[in-house]
């Protein structure tokens, strides 16, 4: 399961910091895998799915609205609502979001910053990255 979603995630994020677009298909095939986790019942429960659905929106419609974001990313975030519990989908996008701005500052020391903040922030990568820093992080207090 977790390979799966890693794997999808790995391709929304690098086509979304090359491309700063995430396509259809991509948020519905990840849609889907996140449906078919959600009916086996490794997932959450239908309450805790209203919830990220709520979270979802109210994290990226901002972003929309005012430009910064893409429809592919609020897309990505309701793909990705059916899969993690509330807390961990909000830990994984603070992950995310703190990987991606120390990786667009690094970035930003090759004179390339001005460009990427014009281009819009790439939440797919931002996911990608918290997701892997989570499962990281999550492997690590295992392993103590």
């Amino acid at each position: 399961m977790t390979i799966v979603t890693s794997l999808l995630l790995m391709l929304v994020g690098y086509i979304d910091w090359s491309r700063r677009r995430i396509p259809n298909t991509l948020n519905a095939t990840l849609f889907l895998w996140s449906l078919v986790v959600f009916f086996a019942g490794f997932g959450i429960n239908t309450y805790q799915w209203l919830i990220n659905i709520a979270l979802a929106l109210a994290i990226t419609l901002p972003g929309y609205l005012s430009g910064r974001l893409g429809g592919g990313d609020v897309k990505l975030l309701l793909a990705l609502s059916p899969l993690w519990p509330p807390m961990k989908m909000l830990a994984i996008f603070a992950f995310g979001v703190i990987s991606l701005a120390m990786l667009m500052s690094l970035a930003g020391l090759s004179g390339r910053q001005a460009s990427y903040h014009q281009r819009g922030l790439p939440l797919g990568t931002a996911v990608f990255l918290g997701a892997i820093a989570f499962l990281l992080y999550q492997n690590a207090l295992l392993s103590l």
